[in-house]
């Protein structure tokens, strides 16, 4: 509470963003200035279904005015007045319209699939969201899920096609092992004893001899010792 009491003495914070996605946050507002900006929010353990807290203040938009000549100035400015909640809004609503699987729902009751982000007005630390706005706390760990399947599903179709690790993304790495499901495509190509071909470029086994997508000789001595092999079997 110790952290709340300092917070209610500075009267720039006035909005909240909750966050419970498991990867790091960046987003930034060109044009607006306040003290939450760019917004830098940690991971949050989803296992633990953990809370994060990022405070927002209150900010200003600079518009300039080409022409407009004040004191011997070429184009001075103008300022708009952005509210905390609308910076809170505007950094939820941008991360989340840029990720893939993402479908908006017009029905209220539909679980629609979103990141774990939302807007609250008032500042309000982590466990106060979950006593306060339990039922939105809820819904929110829910809509994650739906995301995470959909984006698990996305990540089945391209590997299906493609069989290739550069075809999924970080977060449908990370979308799986939230939800404990383990794929091929779910080990990280760079800590699971693969390498990159010289040629196509395709994650292959660090053991491979020849690349099994454009066919390359990768390591040329032990398709000889192979090829030899083969030949007195004939």
């Amino acid at each position: 509470m110790a952290e709340k009491k300092m917070l209610n003495l500075d009267e720039r914070f006035k909005a909240t963003v909750v966050s419970i996605l498991p990867m790091k946050l960046y987003e930034s507002k060109p044009g607006v200035l306040s003290a939450s900006l760019p917004a830098r929010i940690p991971r949050a353990d989803f296992d633990k279904r953990e809370v994060i807290s990022y405070y927002v203040a209150d900010g200003v938009r600079f518009q300039y005015v080409p022409g407009f000549v004040q004191e011997n100035d070429p184009r001075s400015s103008v300022t708009h007045a952005v509210p905390a909640l609308q910076i809170a809004t505007a950094i939820c609503d941008d991360y989340i319209s840029a990720k893939m699987g993402v479908t908006t729902v017009e029905d209220e009751d539909e679980i629609k699939p979103i990141p774990g982000l939302m807007p609250l007005d008032g500042v309000f630390t982590p466990e106060e969201v979950k006593i306060k706005h339990a039922d939105k706390l809820d819904k929110l760990f829910k809509q994650q899920i739906r995301w995470f399947d959909i984006l698990v599903r996305l990540a089945d179709e391209d590997w299906q096609r493609f069989r290739s690790h550069k075809m999924i993304t970080d977060e449908q790495r990370i979308a799986a092992r939230c939800l404990k499901i383990e794929r091929d495509w779910s080990i990280d190509a760079s800590k699971a004893g693969f390498v990159k071909c010289p040629v196509c470029r395709q994650s292959i086994d660090s053991e491979a001899i020849v690349c099994s997508f454009c066919r390359t000789i990768i390591k040329p001595e032990a398709y000889k010792k192979y090829q030899s092999v083969d030949s007195k079997s004939v």
